[in-house]
């Protein structure tokens, strides 16, 4: 859409802090306590609810940090004089920690970034920068290993670094444990892809104001190969976004004429996820 423009207000809850740098996700084995003791000074009142910490986990890890800062200093030392190459490089680093990060005062991080750079008006979640920001430091990360493979005992150093690297990464409960998007069993994944592969399907509730509910089957189709009528875009048109609406505020004849319109092999419908009014409005058409 043209012309959107998201308010610093609403900018502050997804922009990372300073603090978000330092912060693991709270199921993290080895930093997941600290994570714990340190929300409450974290976590602020938003204009949303809940507190989203894939948006606001930035912390990289020790000994990839490490890594980075060796590598930075070889990579110094090896060019000797700082190249045009390298000031982009720097350059384009900072600009990204810049935009990603909401420091909470009026002369920095992205309260500055917000005025001086129009896009970043229309930008919903800044700390998703951070996944540019990977590139840099991946480069500068590995130009550390070239440093220690100067080391006599090279070989010892990386096994202790990668044991490290695998430690920060312990995660108390797994993502089958901890994510009710995957709500498909091991047993029912077979018949599921049998029956739905390359077929058109249109899961209910549609869940349209609720992301939280549509993210549970969103992925489904990554497992059974269906067509989904159901998605979650901001380029979706408007009269897509209706018909979803509709089906979930009234499930009637109307409602079914046009998905059979649309030539839907099949409508799924998630008891779990229904209220009261919406399962008396799917016994009627049933």
């Amino acid at each position: 859409h043209e012309q959107i423009v998201r308010t610093i207000n609403e900018n502050l809850f997804f922009a990372g802090r300073p603090l978000d740098w330092l912060m693991s996700t709270p199921n993290n084995w080895l930093y997941g306590g600290l994570v714990h003791f340190i929300d409450p000074r974290r976590i602020i009142n938003p204009p949303y609810t809940g507190f989203f910490y894939w948006e606001h986990t930035l912390f990289l890890n020790i000994a990839p940090i490490i890594l980075c800062v060796l590598g930075v200093s070889y990579f110094l030392k090896k060019e000797r004089t700082t190249s045009q190459a390298t000031n982009i490089v720097f350059f384009m680093s900072f600009i990204i920690i810049l935009i990603m990060t909401f420091v909470l005062t009026t002369q920095g991080g992205f309260y500055v970034a917000y005025y001086i750079i129009p896009i970043l008006k229309g930008i919903r979640v800044p700390s998703r920068f951070e996944f540019i920001f990977y590139v840099p430091f991946s480069l500068f990360a590995s130009y550390g290993v070239m440093q220690l493979r100067r080391h006599k005992k090279f070989l010892i150093i990386i096994c202790l670094i990668l044991t490290a690297i695998f430690i920060e990464n312990i995660q108390i409960n797994n993502f089958n444990q901890t994510s009710a998007v995957m709500d498909i069993s091991q047993v029912r994944k077979n018949v599921y892809a049998k029956l739905l592969s390359g077929k058109t399907t249109i899961h209910v509730p549609v869940n349209w104001n609720d992301f939280g509910k549509a993210s549970i089957y969103l992925n489904w189709d990554t497992i059974t190969g269906e067509i989904m009528f159901n998605g979650y875009s901001g380029y979706l048109a408007s009269d897509h976004d209706d018909l979803g609406s509709q089906i979930d505020n009234n499930f009637g004849e109307d409602a079914l004429k046009k998905i059979a319109a649309l030539k839907i092999n099949y409508i799924i419908i998630h008891k779990n996820l229904i209220d009261s009014k919406l399962a008396s409005l799917y016994k009627k058409q049933s």
